[in-house]
């Protein structure tokens, strides 16, 4: 059931501002900021359809496509960003606020990034190379110079190419999520019962293993076999539910 997941990226442009020098380590201060950078693309799909959605600034103001986007966001049960809770999520949310377009505060998401950071020794993890590694394909080569046609001349062939640009990440990032998942805890639950997979909502489960620990005590570990997602539970919580069945 994966018919209300959410897969998005946002495309941004730069700020635009005074500086005398250029350089590493160089300080600017915000007030030489002479122009905001805005949210020129955002790309998303539902992860059971294959087409992929993008909304595009117009007249080099973001503001129409944050709401419209915003209410998606907000219908589904989580979303999936790469580097979403550091950066996309952040990001709109700023620009929701610079416009005074409403978004609630609460927002579950899986960020692969940070799963992948946390439970996996990568040699890199930018999505380019994750996707390679996972033999996914690769990101579309571009410039920086499609960035500043977008940014300084509203250039709207720049923008259809930014789009697809988008469009591509939103693919990619889809299909790591999806290569993934199953190897990282569940962010939420659809399951009716306590031994079906909490990604899925399947009840095609199967007890793989037992085990005690310290803290959490008695655990017994579940693995989908529709989908393959592992999922542990406290062994008392599990006993309690088969003899409620049994009764």
């Amino acid at each position: 059931m994966d018919d209300d997941i959410l897969v998005w990226d946002i495309e941004t442009t730069p700020n635009q501002g005074d500086f005398w020098r250029a350089g590493y380590r160089l300080t600017i201060p915000w007030a030489n900021i002479k122009g905001e950078r805005q949210i020129c693309v955002i790309g998303y799909r539902w992860l059971s359809q294959k087409r992929i959605h993008t909304l595009c600034w117009k007249d080099q103001d973001d503001a129409g496509i944050i709401e419209k986007f915003i209410p998606i966001l907000e219908r589904a049960r989580y979303s999936v960003a790469y580097n979403g809770r550091s950066y996309d999520e952040r990001f709109l949310r700023g620009r929701a606020i610079y416009h005074q377009i409403p978004m609630s505060p609460y927002h579950t998401m899986v960020d692969p990034l940070r799963q992948l950071k946390r439970y996996t020794l990568l040699n890199s993890y930018a999505m380019d190379y994750v996707a390679r590694f996972l033999n996914l394909g690769r990101k579309i080569k571009t410039s920086y110079e499609l960035w500043e046609r977008i940014t300084y001349e509203d250039h709207q062939e720049s923008l259809r190419s930014m789009a697809r640009y988008c469009r591509q990440d939103c693919q990619m990032l889809t299909d790591i999520y999806e290569a993934t998942r199953a190897y990282f805890p569940a962010v939420d639950s659809i399951a009716e019962q306590i031994s079906d997979c909490p990604y899925c909502g399947s009840s095609n489960t199967a007890a793989s293993k037992q085990r005690t620990t310290v803290q959490l005590g008695e655990r017994v570990q579940f693995q989908c076999r529709d989908c393959g997602q592992y999922h542990t539970v406290a062994k008392s919580r599990y006993d309690k539910a088969k003899s409620q069945t049994a009764a």
